[in-house]
């Protein structure tokens, strides 16, 4: 029997600051439950993706992530 894929989307809430950069990232909200080890793996990828992301300045922004693992 083939494993079914798990999907995850993550609602990622952040500020940014007067750069347009993002300064804080506010909440995530999960789609799936899921241990605090594996929710700290998420929030690590989202930040590091975030690093870069550029926007209006001083904006209170979402953005969403979806992951799919085989």
């Amino acid at each position: 029997m083939a494993a079914h894929p798990i999907k995850v989307k993550v609602t990622a809430y952040f500020d940014t600051g007067e750069d347009g950069l993002v300064s804080r990232l506010v909440r995530l909200d999960f789609s799936n439950a899921m241990d605090e080890t594996d929710r700290d793996a998420f929030k690590a990828s989202i930040e590091t993706a975030l690093k870069e992301y550029k926007c209006d300045p001083n904006s209170h922004l979402k953005q969403w992530f979806n992951f799919a693992f085989d």
